[in-house]
């Protein structure tokens, strides 16, 4: 997982997925 690569509002949002283990790429794909 590269959050360096996600732009800003993305970086957010994957931070906060790889908490989630359960769906870490479908949350940064989502938005």
């Amino acid at each position: 997982m590269k959050a360096e690569r996600c732009p800003d509002s993305l970086n957010i949002h994957y931070k906060y997925a790889i908490g989630h283990q359960n769906s870490p790429i479908i949350i940064t794909l989502n938005k």
